[in-house]
């Protein structure tokens, strides 16, 4: 039961906003993510964010566990 509390009170990732092309929302959490003591530009982890999440979607392979109509 504790879990689950603390997971429904948990912020979102970072990712999960920039996946779902939230990049404000993704800019805040990285802020306040980020230690005080570091200097982290959030928009700037964000774009590498943006970069990486557009190169997983190129590079997913488009196969599917599903038995598809162009069987070899």
């Amino acid at each position: 039961m504790p879990l689950f509390v603390v997971a429904t009170l948990a912020p979102e990732s970072p990712w999960f906003y920039v996946r779902k092309g939230r990049l404000e929302d993704a800019e805040r959490s990285v802020s306040r993510l980020a230690q005080s003591s570091d200097d982290v530009q959030a928009s700037h982890v964000v774009a590498m964010m943006v970069r990486t999440n557009d190169l997983e979607k190129r590079d997913r392979p488009q196969n599917s566990y599903l038995v598809s109509d162009q069987e070899s």
